[in-house]
């Protein structure tokens, strides 16, 4: 069992690869790794750009089915609905990429 800790890592212009080195923390930390930064880090501020994508999408949500709906009945209905299930989620997905992206630079 030793053994499998003591295999050599890879190297990356002549140190060794970040995402290999130490202990090997699971696939998450290896996905979230990022130059200079802490998992912790990463991790919060993907939340966080998930949180702010979701709400900034269900209130555009909102406003262009408020401004551009013809229909009548359960108005209100609509515009939650589009706001929670279909506005609000693209705008988290979109948050979470710009939320990596933004760690990554």
């Amino acid at each position: 069992m030793e053994a499998l800790w003591t295999k050599a890592r890879p190297v990356v212009d002549g140190r060794e690869s970040p995402l290999r080195s130490g202990t090997d923390r699971g696939m998450l930390a290896r996905v979230f790794a990022t130059p200079g930064g802490s998992l912790i880090r990463t991790a919060l501020t993907t939340i966080a750009g998930l949180l702010a994508g979701y709400l900034v999408g269900a209130a555009i949500g909102a406003a262009f089915v408020t401004l551009f709906s013809q229909n009548a009945h359960d108005k209100n209905l609509e515009v939650v609905m589009t706001g929670a299930f279909v506005t609000g989620p693209l705008g988290a997905v979109i948050g979470l990429f710009g939320a990596l992206l933004w760690r990554w630079r």
